[in-house]
């Protein structure tokens, strides 16, 4: 259970806020839909934030030429924490769908898959212009759920990841 936001550090709750977080989710979803409409499966939500909104792991992000099976053997020391920064982040992660499809910024259809939503957002467009390393967490968010439609079955990508849903 998450704390109430009156106690929440500063840190936590600025960089993991809902809105920003639901944002997050909302263009790796938009960014799936890009390659496979059909949309994104819920199953992947829980690795978005923890790849787009660690430092390291997010700079040593490739374009999408680089196809993710690849990019992983070439950067293991970066996922040695994954599984920890999944558990860490699953509270707000879950927190952030809640408010996303609450407000109808992300929508979820009977066979548990994600799609952008109707709602427009407000603001959504001065993000990437607030600070450098926020503008970064927006465009590799869209990049993670591209790389993801191509990477193949949820299976796939949670065995390459050495981990289980």
């Amino acid at each position: 259970m998450l704390e109430p936001w009156n106690k929440r550090s500063q840190i936590v709750a600025h960089l993991l806020n809902p809105a920003f977080s639901g944002l997050m989710l909302r263009r790796a979803v938009s960014g799936y839909e890009t390659i496979k409409p059909i949309g994104m499966p819920f199953a992947l939500t829980p690795l978005v934030l923890p790849l787009v909104l660690h430092p390291h792991t997010r700079k040593a992000l490739p374009d999408i030429r680089t196809s993710f099976p690849t990019w992983l053997q070439e950067h293991r020391e970066l996922l040695v924490d994954f599984p920890q920064r999944i558990k860490e982040l699953l509270p707000y992660t879950r927190e952030s769908i809640i408010f996303a499809i609450q407000r109808d910024a992300l929508e979820i259809d009977g066979q548990c898959l994600l799609h952008d939503g109707r709602a427009k957002m407000k603001g959504k467009t001065t993000y990437p212009k607030m600070s450098s390393e926020i503008g970064e967490c927006w465009r590799r968010s869209d990049f993670v759920g591209r790389w993801f439609a191509d990477a193949g079955p949820v299976e796939t990508i949670y065995g390459l990841l050495g981990i289980t849903p």
